[in-house]
């Protein structure tokens, strides 16, 4: 991994790009923290324009779930389980960000 903190995202050798420096996070709540990241992740994306933003989580009522769908993230696709054998199943979530035109 290598990191850019003037542009604030980071990128795997896979290419990928994710955010999540500087967020001044250290004296939020774990519940807190955790909406102050996806809410910095977004912008981030939408600064990319990013159309859709997607991810998997454990089935159930969650506090993760409840937090992905107060940011407007909604369930797509049937559940599947995590792996062979396990009564856990994820479910896929997406986000679809507005462009401006």
């Amino acid at each position: 991994m290598f990191s850019d903190a003037t542009e604030g995202y980071h990128r795997e050798k896979s290419d990928w790009w994710g955010c999540g420096q500087n967020l001044g996070l250290l004296l939020l709540s774990e519940q807190d923290a955790g909406r102050a990241l996806l809410q910095q992740c977004i912008a981030w994306a939408k600064g990319k324009t990013v159309r859709h933003v997607h991810l998997s989580v454990t089935k159930g009522e969650s506090p993760a779930i409840q937090l992905y769908k107060s940011q407007g993230f909604y369930p797509v696709e049937e559940p599947e389980f995590l792996r062979p054998g396990s009564d856990l199943q994820a479910q896929k979530m997406q986000l679809d960000l507005a462009l401006d035109a």
